[in-house]
């Protein structure tokens, strides 16, 4: 029974930026026995726990057991989650789950248990992207027994995916539940005596990405010159100029997707920054700098953005 809060309607919000109504770490489990069959756990059950969204891990704990019908039961999970957002509009979930359900018979009995589930979760309600935005679903992990999985956002179609599938989606602007967890759940039929069990863990991200926006960065040039964003209405990326480079390097050859565009040599040097034009809109935006400093070494800058289309 693996939930996550859905939310209703796609609308674009006014706000240029990333917002979350709120960040939730679910802890919870859930009980199915006939009536006048024994109902007896204790222990620690969360729920529901909200907290910043502020990128920082936090950690819940659901700690269960007691007698289910005739059986000794127990159950477990932690939910260690970070939902972080930014002004331009991204919104990251880190999520890291575990759950196990375990029911021993105690003897032979009409009464049964017809499921004992517990559910981890992490999940961002109501984040709100402004404009376009990549939904990128990453996950790895096991399970064993009766479980259920699944990561991503329930407000787009296909857009919630089992372990270990791994998912990349143009959405358009709006608001969504981004999240997800894992569920493990036992069940013992009446005058059964075999002992059940099952446990799933997962480590997944969730995250909704602006077109345009900057992927990744590498290189020993980044200390001279470093690309940003892209701007998706123009087709081209920023790079900006450190001081080192005004003052250290002899000339910056940029190139495109693989392609050279362009060299800065001498005063052409003295700037703050450079756009770089035609970035093609379906691409990743690939962007090389190599950098020739005065002192004959080389270095070289990389930036990728999240394409435009």
């Amino acid at each position: 029974m693996l939930v996550l809060g859905v939310t209703t309607g796609l609308a674009a919000p006014p706000a240029a930026h990333a917002a979350v109504g709120s960040a939730v770490l679910g802890s919870w489990d859930y009980v199915s026995v006939p009536s006048g069959c024994a109902n007896a756990l204790t222990g620690t059950e969360p729920g529901d726990v909200t907290v910043k969204a502020d990128g920082a891990w936090r950690t819940v704990r659901l700690r269960r057991s007691g007698t289910l019908s005739s059986s000794a039961v127990s159950g477990a999970t932690t939910v260690t989650g970070r939902i972080a957002t930014d002004s331009r509009g991204s919104t990251k979930v880190g999520i890291k789950v575990s759950a196990s359900a375990t029911a021993k018979p105690r003897s032979p009995s009409i009464c049964a248990v017809d499921n004992y589930a517990v559910d981890a979760t992490v999940s961002a309600r109501q984040a709100v992207t402004p404009a376009r935005s990549w939904l990128v679903v990453r996950s790895s992990g096991s399970t064993r027994g009766s479980s259920q999985t699944g990561f991503g956002s329930p407000d787009v179609t296909g857009g919630f995916v089992a372990l270990g599938r791994s998912l990349t989606k143009l959405v358009p602007a709006g608001t969504y539940t981004l999240g997800g967890g894992v569920d493990a759940s036992v069940n013992v039929p009446a005058n059964s005596t075999t002992a059940r069990s099952a446990a799933a863990s997962a480590t997944a991200t969730v995250a909704l990405f602006p077109i345009g926006t900057l992927r990744a960065r590498s290189g020993d040039g980044l200390g001279y010159v470093k690309a940003g964003h892209r701007d998706c209405t123009h087709n081209r990326v920023k790079a900006y100029f450190s001081d080192a480079a005004r003052t250290s390097v002899r000339s910056a050859t940029f190139s495109v997707d693989g392609q050279r565009r362009f060299t800065l040599t001498g005063s052409q040097l003295q700037r703050d920054a450079v756009f770089v034009s035609s970035v093609p809109r379906a691409s990743s935006g690939a962007i090389r700098v190599d950098i020739l400093l005065r002192s004959g070494a080389r270095r070289t800058s990389y930036a990728t953005s999240w394409p435009c289309a």
